[in-house]
């Protein structure tokens, strides 16, 4: 089951000043609604991560969700696979109290472990399946290197990393794909203010790469088979095998 409620009203206001985009109690409270119209097929990359999952999950093991935010992605994964353990990791306080409601109030408590703290101090531990959908986006340039080469060191042998992005262009790419998403955000409900407010937020914290640059830094790191599951404009799904 997953949890959609109160409706994407955050940057509907005109403001003077619009600050940094923040994971708070404010954008916690919409932040399903806020993904399932800002994010393509949201929901179905989702339970694909679910099913991949399923298919990598070693029994005994540990999946862990990096970026975990409300608990969406956990909720489907316990859905999808009976008796996993999984542990999610987010920095946000707000974002883990929201998730520790809505698994509690899916029944996913007793097999989940909920840790609030920076991802880049928490490696995986006996980990066979590791997510990060949305996640590396907003990690700074300069340490994405590094979290990647733990993750992969802290994977058991065979084990995936599961990996979703919002992704720029490169020079090869000639469609106009930033319309093309503004476009889907109108279809979605969201007006002209919402987009810009959103957009100006986002600037410097939401920092994204190319699809080839991922794969790159992920060879880097050790990674060196992948495959592409899902891809739509800027936004790629990516599973990374040790």
């Amino acid at each position: 089951m997953l949890f959609f409620n109160t409706k994407d009203k955050v940057f509907s206001k005109k403001k003077r000043y619009i600050g940094k985009f923040v994971f708070n109690k404010k954008v916690a409270a919409v932040f399903n609604d806020m993904l399932d119209r800002s994010v393509p097929f949201y929901k179905e990359v989702i339970r694909m991560t679910a099913e991949i999952s399923r298919d990598y999950f070693r029994k005994g093991s540990t999946i862990y969700d990096l970026g975990c935010s409300t608990g969406t992605q956990i909720i489907a994964l316990h859905n999808m696979i009976s008796n996993a353990c999984i542990t999610g990791v987010d920095n946000s306080p707000a974002m883990i109290n929201k998730a520790v409601k809505n698994i509690k109030k899916a029944g996913y408590d007793s097999n989940t472990k909920l840790v609030c703290r920076d991802i880049n101090s928490s490696p995986p531990e006996n980990c066979s399946v590791c997510i990060m959908n949305y996640t590396l986006q907003f990690i700074q340039p300069e340490q994405r290197s590094g979290l990647l080469q733990s993750i992969y060191r802290n994977l058991l042998p065979g084990g995936i990393l599961i990996l979703s992005e919002k992704t720029k262009t490169g020079p090869e790419f000639f469609l106009d794909s930033r319309r093309y998403y503004f476009d889907m955000k109108r279809r979605n409900g969201y007006s002209e203010l919402e987009i810009a407010n959103k957009r100006d937020a986002l600037e410097e914290r939401l920092i994204p790469f190319t699809e080839k640059k991922l794969i790159e830094l992920a060879a880097a790191a050790g990674f060196r088979e992948y495959s592409v599951f899902f891809k739509w404009y800027l936004f790629t799904s990516l599973v990374l095998k040790k």
